[in-house]
């Protein structure tokens, strides 16, 4: 059954709090300030929703967001959507979703990844805070230069952060004379829903080994604890160091999925209404 397009929240969010550890960021885009960029395609069972995929566009490329335990049935509901998605587009998808995409849409650095959740909180009390500190504003060039720094030449858009990231949550830095070396911060925070998505972790390459991204990443859980039940993270699976340390703060992985750019390769059917802008 094809999704069709719904805006009831009170509907949306009972169906996302079944199970919230696989939409962290689903309930994270709740909140009144990123709600106007989002739009929900859902199936139901009855008056209920039983399947859901969340499309974010206050970001380029805009984001598809279609995880699920149940895989089959969210093929089936992506099946023929193609119309209502845009050229060009990032995709968090569980193994085996993007089929539903094909053969409109082409998958590019497809990358597994996992899904990780705070479930120890009192192993952030091991790590010191020592040289951490809350970048405001005024530190918006010095981030941009550490994260265009750090991915500078990789593929599929790892460079994620915006600067309307930092009013959405804690960010945390460290610097070296006047040189950010690594930070730390939200994707997303909601205080009324109870979770946040930690992100945008990053270690100037020279400064790696010094256990820096652990320190920031800590001060960011640490703060967000007194508001979020809920704290979750997404990170390349191969990344053995980067999966290490996570553990070592108190994460657990909870599932994997799929990372990808998505790029239509034929033209969409009519749509029934306009698409998102690419």
């Amino acid at each position: 059954m094809r999704g069709s397009e719904v805006r009831d929240k009170t509907l949306i969010e009972a169906a996302l709090r079944r199970d919230v550890g696989w939409h962290v960021y689903h309930l994270g885009d709740l909140d009144d300030e990123l709600y106007p960029y989002t739009r929900w395609f859902a199936t139901f069972d009855g008056a209920e929703i039983d399947r859901l995929a969340l499309f974010f566009d206050r970001y380029a490329p805009p984001i598809l967001l279609a995880l699920t335990n149940d895989v089959d049935r969210m093929v089936e509901m992506l099946q023929d959507m193609g119309d209502l998605f845009p050229r060009r587009m990032h995709a968090h998808l569980s193994p085996g979703v993007v089929e539903a995409l094909r053969p409109e849409f082409e998958p590019l650095s497809a990358a597994p990844h996992l899904r990780m959740q705070l479930t120890k909180p009192d192993a952030l009390h091991d790590i010191s805070p020592r040289d951490t500190s809350r970048p405001t504003s005024d530190d918006l060039p010095a981030l941009h230069a550490l994260y265009e720094h750090v991915y500078a030449g990789e593929e599929g858009g790892a460079n994620v952060f915006h600067e309307l990231m930092l009013d959405l949550g804690p960010y945390y830095g460290v610097y070296q004379g006047r040189e950010l070396v690594a930070a730390a911060g939200v994707h997303v925070c909601s205080a009324e829903h109870g979770v946040a998505a930690v992100a945008n972790v990053a270690t100037h390459p020279q400064q790696r080994g010094r256990r820096l991204a652990q320190r920031v990443t800590a001060a960011v859980c640490r703060e967000l604890l007194p508001i979020a039940e809920t704290i979750g993270l997404n990170v390349c699976a191969d990344n053995v160091p980067a999966v290490a340390a996570y553990r070592r703060l108190g994460f657990d992985a909870a599932f994997e999925y799929e990372e990808m750019e998505l790029r239509r390769v034929s033209p969409p059917a009519a749509p029934a209404h306009p698409p998102p802008d690419a």
